[in-house]
């Protein structure tokens, strides 16, 4: 399922837009409301709307991915802030650049190169 983080601007709330498996043309919202002092899921999918009711682990699928790409926000955060350039928190450009660096690319002529140095010459008991 692709879930979509969107911020809310009006109401400074963040919630998430989850693609339906049976319609991938179909989001549903998956937000966190607090009322009364208590806090509580909502989904606009039929389990959400019945108030998780049928639900075998409380919430419907659509809540549990909200969860884990919330939890994969996180880390990714707490990644980042750990992550410390000049005694200051990473400005993107540099996070962008280290997060999506590519490896090395080995020429022909190196793996060659290698390849004969470290080729094995047998084992012998006596020189």
């Amino acid at each position: 399922m692709n879930c979509t983080r969107v911020i809310d601007t009006e109401q400074a709330t963040a919630y998430y837009r989850v693609q339906s498996e049976s319609n991938p043309l179909h989001e549903y919202e998956v937000r966190w409301v607090r009322v009364n002092g208590r806090g509580y899921f909502t989904c606009t999918c039929p389990a959400g709307q019945s108030g998780f009711s049928h639900c075998s682990q409380g919430t419907c699928k659509h809540v549990r991915a909200a969860l884990a790409a919330e939890a994969v926000r996180k880390e990714e955060k707490a990644r980042r802030s750990r992550f410390i350039v000049d005694g200051k928190p990473v400005d993107d450009e540099t996070w962008n650049r280290v997060e999506n660096a590519k490896p090395y690319q080995w020429t022909e002529e190196e793996i060659k190169r290698d390849q004969a140095r470290y080729a094995s010459s047998g084992f012998r008991m006596m020189k």
